[in-house]
């Protein structure tokens, strides 16, 4: 049944003569009327209220209140009904469109989501190519890496290698309008924190679909990563001053040839990684540098002579390297490194060839400064742990769980990323301190965006 609505705010009028009382009394009526609809669900009155400029209408006791008015959802959902709008304790604020809301786009920039200090590095869909970008999580402070440089080196070319190091976000970039050259950038987001570490000419590379990996480490203020040129091959290299572009080669294997650097890690004041080089006097051994040629030396020959000992890094525990090496008869051992020669010593050697240690990410749990791993062996898989000590190193029960925080978005949270008869498909999220950054594809089936938004 249709009930008629009064008008709350209309101006009583004065009542005159006799019809007072029967008015005051239909009203009373009709109020009993519509308390026993709300209550019981009755069919409805067949009375009408009074007019809802009669004073009647608006009159009433503190011993006898108006009768509550029945509101539809729409009504109670609607901020002209009077009713409290719904508060949250939380802040949600629009950071960046990333793109329409397709596969291809998630192609494109599914690269890079990164956590680099107190900010986050992503990727947009931009033009005329895919930009990378950061957020401090505020819009003010959200802003391409192209506006972090001097117009005169902002270049719109490909991004190849991306990589963390500590508080620094590090991305490789070709030139677009410089064939065959690309440059190395360093930055903390700010402008005054990004620093160009080198540029660089290597036909090979630009050519190569999966570029080596550049092994970026920072140690002692220098920066060291794996290059290659063609007068010195696939050698370390070492920044002294990033800013200035320019860079010194360690030329390991002289010339041309390649020692091809591998597992390179920074300990303390030296920089640990595995000499590569084909035919090289000892094999591919573990060596270690402070940067120089002086002190860049071999750590140890685990596999005598032109063996190689099949260097894999398991852990880095705060300065001190935990790894495998294949030794004297073809059998897996572990190791320890601080990157000096007194630092170096076996922790544990298997006795059987035809065991093997797990190295990949997924088989390996680092807690608390303890590193652990799955090892294979002839009669089952057995689960080990290291400190970098011998007496810290030995069988486990099992691998300790893996923690993730919870980062999962509430009802309300999803209704406020795009109110409204709108879906919402969370893709990725990051926390930042008390801040969540959300990248999600919301709209209707015909009109989606992917969105990069912060919660608060």
């Amino acid at each position: 049944m249709h009930t008629p609505r009064t008008n709350d705010h209309a101006e009583p009028r004065p009542m005159r003569g006799d019809g007072m009382r029967s008015r005051a009394l239909s009203t009373a009526l009709f109020a009993i009327c519509v308390a026993v609809v709300v209550s019981l669900g009755a069919a409805g009155c067949k009375s009408s209220p009074p007019p809802a400029n009669d004073a009647s209408a608006q009159a009433t006791t503190d011993d006898e209140p108006a009768a509550p008015r029945a509101q539809s959802p729409t009504q109670a959902d609607s901020p002209d009904s009077g009713t409290p709008q719904p508060t949250h304790d939380f802040e949600i604020t629009e950071l960046a469109v990333l793109g329409p809301g397709t596969d291809h786009t998630r192609m494109l920039i599914a690269k890079v989501f990164e956590r680099v200090g107190d900010r986050l590095f992503f990727q947009r869909v931009g033009e005329p190519n895919v930009e990378i970008w950061t957020t401090d999580g505020s819009p003010e402070g959200t802003r391409s890496l192209q506006d972090l440089r001097p117009p005169e080196t902002r270049r719109f070319g490909d991004i190849h290698v991306t990589r963390v190091l500590g508080d620094k976000f590090i991305f490789e970039e070709s030139q677009g309008n410089v064939p065959d050259e690309y440059a190395v950038w360093m930055t903390d987001g700010t402008r005054q924190g990004t620093k160009l570490l080198a540029v660089l000419e290597d036909p090979y590379e630009m050519r190569n679909p999966h570029p080596p990996s550049r092994h970026f480490v920072e140690s002692r203020g220098l920066v060291f990563f794996v290059g290659r040129d063609d007068a010195h091959g696939v050698e370390l290299r070492v920044v002294d001053n990033p800013g200035d572009g320019e860079h010194r080669v360690l030329d390991l294997a002289k010339g041309w040839r390649s020692s091809s650097p591998t597992e390179v890690e920074a300990l303390g004041d030296r920089v640990f990684f595995v000499n590569g080089e084909a035919g090289a006097p000892n094999g591919r051994e573990p060596w270690s540098t402070d940067g120089t040629d002086q002190g860049t030396f071999i750590l140890a020959d685990i596999a005598p002579g032109k063996s190689s000992s099949l260097v894999e890094v398991l852990a880095n525990l705060d300065g001190v390297a935990v790894f495998t090496a294949v030794g004297k008869g073809g059998a897996r051992q572990l190791w320890r490194t601080d990157g000096t020669k007194q630092g170096t010593s076996l922790l544990h050697a298997f006795s059987d060839p035809d065991v093997s240690v797990g190295s990949q990410s997924y088989q390996l749990r680092i807690v608390d400064q303890k590193v652990y791993f799955k090892v294979n062996t002839p009669d089952g898989a057995q689960f080990w742990a290291s400190d970098g000590s011998k007496a810290g190193t030995g069988p486990v029960d099992s691998l300790p769980p893996v923690e993730k925080p919870a980062d999962t978005l509430s009802d309300d949270m999803l209704a406020a990323l795009c109110p409204g008869d709108c879906a919402v498909d969370v893709k990725r999220t990051q926390r930042i301190g008390d801040r969540l950054f959300v990248d999600a594809v919301v709209g209707p089936d015909d009109k989606r965006v992917r969105k990069l938004w912060v919660i608060h």
